[in-house]
């Protein structure tokens, strides 16, 4: 059996693993060749983690998958069971490739169109690139902080007053590593940092009303007790309606 698999995430990771059992022919199509241990993007935004301790080839993860196919899907006849695969990106030949079955595991985008301003002044965190973007912005946050001018200093506040949307682990995580990282920060021997104390901010914005719903309570009370202990904002059932370059409309 022909097996095309879309995509190089969860699904697919754990699928192609398993299929080493069975007699199948499998071909991997994506635009990514690497798995990708999402919930340690937020320790690698902060330095926590190095990229390559969260990521995986997906030649590793099964060497004897039968090819490797790197493109985007632009679509599918679920009759004749050919898949037209873009290989070059948008910029040259269309292949057609025949399947027995299709797996389709591409996982999810943000939808940053449905709030104005998120596509432009938002940070997503889903692939490595997005980490690193984060990474640089939370480096160049602090190059300003330690500019000690008066006349800037309700720009460097502004640097380092954070609005984080999403209660879920992702977005919950990302909180407790920024509150770590920052902590270590300005308790350094040196006084470099010292005033960061006074000038961090975060914000955790939520839809629902508790965070981590998936999860125990017990585990959900800990959380909101740790991050009130931090000093860290948490407004529940409250959504985004607007993002500007430095600000953010909540209601």
């Amino acid at each position: 059996k022909n097996v095309i698999v879309l995509g190089t995430e969860w699904a697919v990771h754990d699928f192609i693993k398993l299929a080493l059992k069975y007699n199948l022919r499998i071909v991997v199509a994506s635009s990514v060749n690497l798995f990708v241990f999402m919930l340690m993007l937020t320790s690698a935004a902060v330095g926590t983690v190095e990229y390559r301790s969260m990521t995986e080839p997906i030649w590793l993860t099964n060497p004897y998958i039968d090819d490797f196919v790197e493109g985007r899907s632009i679509g599918v006849d679920v009759e004749a069971h050919p898949m037209k695969r873009d290989e070059s990106m948008g910029v040259g030949t269309i292949n057609e490739l025949i399947y027995s079955y299709l797996l389709c595991a591409v996982g999810t985008t943000s939808r940053s169109s449905m709030v104005p301003g998120a596509k432009e002044s938002c940070f997503n965190l889903k692939t490595n690139q997005d980490s690193k973007q984060l990474q640089t912005a939370i480096g160049e946050a602090l190059e300003f902080e330690s500019h000690l001018d008066v006349q800037v200093r309700v720009e460097r506040q502004r640097r380092v007053q954070i609005a984080i949307v999403g209660g879920s682990l992702m977005g919950v995580d990302l909180v407790g590593e920024l509150m770590d990282f920052y902590f270590q920060v300005y308790n350094r021997a040196n006084d470099t940092f010292q005033h960061l104390r006074n000038d961090v901010s975060v914000m955790l914005v939520h839809g629902s009303l508790e965070l981590l719903s998936a999860m125990f309570v017990g585990l959900k009370e800990r959380t909101m007790k740790a991050f009130q202990a931090q000093g860290v904002a948490v407004r529940l059932s409250t959504w985004i309606t607007e993002v500007g370059q430095d600000y953010i409309t909540i209601f």
